[in-house]
């Protein structure tokens, strides 16, 4: 099944180790898809479809503008509602947050939130204990 693909997003962890991560998101009519082992299915509703395939356990719900991916093996949620995008990275517990121009990054292995709010800017590590806040 081929999905086009909306945006892709790179970001990168602040804390004690760096790590980068993309994420493609999808823009499709009510598109769910979820991965379950090699188990998978597919079902077709007018124009909303379900795919679920629980061995990643990745979940990834189109809904007109809303898309949300959820990996439950590398526990990743994405959601993007217009302009709105979350991703969750629950294993490394992440979060990424693009709400028009407001973005929100947190890492809760790492303890690290990035907030991107219009031109306000707040990064907090809580594992090295380091806030930076930009609001100009």
């Amino acid at each position: 099944m081929k999905v086009p693909v909306l945006k892709e997003t790179s970001v990168y962890i602040i804390g004690s180790e760096h790590k980068s991560f993309k994420e493609k998101l999808v823009r499709a009519n009510k598109t769910e898809m979820q991965s379950e082992s090699d188990e998978t299915e597919v079902q077709s509703r007018g124009e909303e479809t379900e795919v679920q395939s629980r061995g990643e356990e990745t979940e990834i719900q189109s809904r007109g503008e809303e898309t949300e991916v959820q990996s439950r093996g590398e526990e990743t949620e994405v959601q993007s509602r217009g302009e709105e995008t979350e991703v969750q990275f629950r294993g490394e517990e992440t979060e990424v947050q693009f709400r028009g121009e407001e973005t929100e990054v947190q890492s809760r292995g790492e303890e690290t939130e990035v907030q991107f709010r219009g031109e306000e800017t707040e990064v907090q590590s809580r594992g090295e204990e380091t806030v930076v806040q930009s609001r100009g």
